[in-house]
């Protein structure tokens, strides 16, 4: 669960996180939460402090929503978009990452989501790959992400 006092440190992640792709605002995180709490959260450290977080929600139809643009609460249920996962620096590469994604997978069972899309960024197709998502082509992607940027799914 994201709680208010989360969001500082948030912010920070996604800085140290994304080098050449455009940092969201504020409020266009919280509406991520705000459309789906149930399926934003962070892991925390033994102090309470998040070194990760994962922000998804409900979505539908044959585009990937845009980076940067407020997300309003969506009843479909089509499909869960994993908007965001990102691990501090100093926290990567010791499974919280993996740990995160595990628990989305969960989670969205639960919820009778049947798949769940992304956007890979920044080469990270074959963390996606090791995580059961795959390349797909019918998917349309905006100008707003990266060139090389590569929408996958994955099947629950």
């Amino acid at each position: 669960m994201i709680e208010e006092a989360d969001w500082v440190y948030i912010i920070e992640i996604q800085k140290q996180c994304y080098g050449s792709i455009q940092n969201e605002s504020l409020c266009v995180l919280k509406s991520k939460k705000n459309a789906s709490a149930n399926t934003c959260f962070v892991c925390r450290d033994s102090n309470g402090i998040p070194i990760s977080y994962l922000l998804s929600h409900p979505w539908y139809g044959n585009n990937v929503p845009s980076l940067g643009i407020e997300i309003n609460a969506i009843k479909s249920n089509e499909w869960l978009y994993l908007h965001d996962l990102s691990v501090a620096k100093d926290h990567a590469g010791k499974n919280v990452g993996t740990e995160m994604v595990n628990h989305l997978f969960t989670v969205a069972k639960n919820l009778s989501y049947k798949e769940i899309y992304l956007t890979s960024v920044q080469g990270s197709e074959f963390f996606w790959f090791s995580k059961g998502f795959r390349r797909t082509n019918n998917m349309n992607i905006c100008s707003s992400y990266e060139t090389d940027a590569i929408v996958m799914r994955r099947s629950l």
